[in-house]
Parts: C-alpha cells; sequence; structure tokens
C-alpha cells in the first residue's frame, strides 16, 4: 500500500486524529482489559468498508445518484409495496409476478406457433400451472393491503 492510500485508510478507519500515541493507548486498554467501545466488532468493520469504498470512489458512479426517487411511476403496484419494489427495481431485481407474466406471454405465444397436438396440450397444463401461481401472488399482494 502506498503512503497516500495508508492515510485514506488510517482515517477511514480512526479518524484524522488517530496518531501513535493513540494506538498505544488502545494497545493499553486490551492488554488491560479495559472495556473497549460499546460498538460490536462488525459494525466497526462495516463502517471501515464503507467509508474506505467512500475514499476510493467507488460510489461515485452508482445510476440516479443524486436524483430524487419518483414513486408515482408506478401506478399498478400497491402503495405500501413501491419504495422495496423501486429499490430492488434499482438493483436490478424482477418481481416474481413479472417473470410469470413473461413467461405466460411466452407460453401462448409458443402455443399459437406449435403444431403438435400434445405438445400444445402439454404447454396449455404449464400454462394453466405459470397462470395459477401467478394469479395467487397477485392475490397475495392484495391481501396486504
Amino acid at each position: 500500500m502506498k503512503n497516500s492510500d495508508q492515510d485514506k485508510y488510517r482515517k477511514a478507519r480512526f479518524g484524522s486524529s488517530f496518531n501513535r500515541e493513540h494506538a498505544k493507548a488502545k494497545y493499553e486498554e486490551s492488554k488491560h482489559g479495559i472495556a473497549r467501545e460499546s460498538v460490536p466488532q462488525h459494525e466497526n468493520l462495516i463502517e471501515i468498508k464503507i467509508k474506505q469504498a467512500m475514499l476510493d470512489g467507488k460510489f461515485d458512479d452508482l445510476p440516479g445518484k443524486g436524483k430524487p426517487i419518483d414513486f408515482n411511476k408506478m401506478p399498478n403496484v400497491p402503495e405500501h409495496l413501491r419504495t422495496g419494489y423501486q429499490a430492488l427495481k434499482s438493483s436490478g431485481f424482477v418481481p416474481e409476478e413479472v417473470l410469470l407474466k413473461k413467461e405466460m406471454a411466452s407460453l401462448k405465444e409458443r402455443i399459437k406457433k406449435c403444431k403438435n397436438e400434445e405438445e400444445i396440450k402439454a404447454l396449455k397444463r404449464q400454462l394453466v400451472d405459470v397462470s395459477n401461481k401467478f394469479y395467487y401472488y397477485m392475490d397475495y399482494n392484495k391481501s396486504l393491503k
């Protein structure tokens, strides 16, 4: 690690006023069993990683940075689900209902193009299964209102 990188890391981890005397005091505390901060160790590690990523500029080019979230873009989604769906959408996640709807459309197209009766029957059974699952999800979402 370069000296400038070490300084960034040290500042991110301990704050800008951390120096050798502070390190020695922390060592003495741990050596003599003096109680440490009440924050669990893993939370400190998480904060360090986030600060390090911020210093490295890893959050600078995120899509939609600095723009407000427009929750009115999804009028068909129940209001209590919009925030969660928007967060999932911005991270690239697609809800199960959307995937099922796409699968239903695909099966309908395959049925239209198919000429084999046995295959059509199998596709229709599959379409019924997918449709039932889709409507189950939709009923469940309505029950949460």
